[in-house]
């Protein structure tokens, strides 16, 4: 991903459970910042300002939250193996992806609270997550394919406020 106001973009490594940050005029990895060891880092967003990162750790089964100035880092456990992340632009929600139990969760950064929906019996594996521009709702892409099993090829529309599913 791409910050907003700085020229940096972060990478994850998931072999090696490490964040970079690139400075993208010079082309160089200015910073390697370790996460948790066989966390599996994937999934990752920045909040609209780029004070944070959000990265989804599928084997840590996870939600991590990374300061982007002092990289502290906030770990909150979500129910399933997390793939993918996304944030409202008004910065007021971060939803997870989870495939192995086809479900999303509802993080409000403001309350903490998390949510957790899940989707119809007969969906696949639930990935890639982006919400509208005026944040009423979330799109997710209903896509894996994994291990032979069968290719998912919905899309969900979540209300954002009733966190439910629309048709």
């Amino acid at each position: 991903v791409i910050h907003p106001t700085k020229p940096l973009a972060y990478v994850v490594g998931w072999e090696k459970s490490v964040l970079y940050e690139v400075d993208i005029n010079q082309n160089i990895i200015s910073q390697t910042i370790t996460l948790p060891k066989d966390a599996w880092p994937h999934g990752i967003r920045l909040s609209p300002d780029g004070a944070f990162l959000y990265i989804a750790f599928i084997e840590g089964k996870s939600l991590a939250i990374i300061d982007t100035i002092s990289y502290d880092m906030k770990i909150i456990a979500v129910p399933g193996k997390a793939v993918q992340v996304a944030v409202t632009s008004d910065d007021k929600y971060v939803f997870v992806s989870l495939y192995d139990t086809k479900s999303i969760v509802r993080y409000d950064l403001l309350t903490k609270n998390i949510e957790t929906l899940d989707l119809p019996d007969d969906s696949y594996w639930p990935v890639q997550l982006y919400p509208t521009p005026d944040n009423a709702y979330i799109y997710i892409a209903d896509q894996w394919y994994y291990f032979d099993q069968p290719v998912g090829n919905r899309i969900y529309k979540i209300n954002v406020e009733k966190f439910a599913i629309e048709q």
